[in-house]
């Protein structure tokens, strides 16, 4: 019975992080940008993100931008600077010159990211 009453302080610090593992998915990224924009505008693009079970053991390793097959923005995390929730949201300023093709993705540093966004924004 005492070992028992020992293993309960482990098992406490231990289930938040084992639930949310199994509770876990793969990061997913929607893109939210405008269908078109005035050419020598800056537009902003919007990426929704979210990964079921962010925790020290289990959460969305990096995300990242391509517009028009070139990387534009790429965000790393780790075990100790996790995004700040499951579902969060990354912002950034695109000057139009030409019709741009925008792709993003996540990644889950145990289990991948569920594909690639892709948006397109023509020029007016």
């Amino acid at each position: 019975m005492q070992k028992k009453l020992k293993l309960l302080p482990l098992i406490a610090i231990l289930y938040p992080a084992l639930t949310t593992t199994l509770f876990a998915d793969k990061t997913a990224v929607e893109i939210i940008a405008p269908k078109e924009a005035q050419k020598g505008k800056a537009i902003t693009i919007t990426l929704k993100v979210s990964h079921n079970g962010n925790s020290i053991m289990h959460y969305t390793e990096w995300v990242s931008v391509n517009v028009n097959g070139k990387e534009y923005k790429r965000w790393e995390y780790s075990a100790f600077n996790r995004p700040e929730d499951e579902r969060f949201s990354l912002s950034l300023k695109i000057v139009v010159e030409e019709p741009l093709r925008i792709e993003a993705q996540g990644s889950c540093n145990v289990h991948g990211s569920q594909g690639i966004d892709t948006a397109t924004i023509s020029v007016k």
